[in-house]
């Protein structure tokens, strides 16, 4: 019975410790990167390594670029430079 009120203390104490870090992005690249990608065009906004924003045809575009850690949907005021694929 006495080692229920530490476990108890721990558990409250670490359980809202919240150290995820939020994303820019809604959406990570994963490895392997892709090699070959469709030609469809559903536009995305692919964050790079820089921390700038890039334009894409679509996600497998995005990710397939070496630079581009996630990607997100375009925004309506979005004006990202556009970038052909690798």
């Amino acid at each position: 019975m006495k080692f229920v009120a530490p476990l108890v203390a721990c558990l409250l104490l670490f359980g809202c410790n919240d150290e995820t870090t939020q994303q820019p992005f809604e959406q990570a690249c994963t490895d392997p990167r892709p090699q070959i990608c469709t030609m469809d065009y559903n536009p995305v906004d692919g964050y790079l390594e820089t921390g700038e924003w890039k334009s894409f045809s679509n996600a497998c575009n995005a990710c397939s670029h070496p630079q581009v850690l996630g990607y997100k949907e375009p925004d309506e005021n979005s004006e990202q430079q556009k970038v052909s694929p690798p």
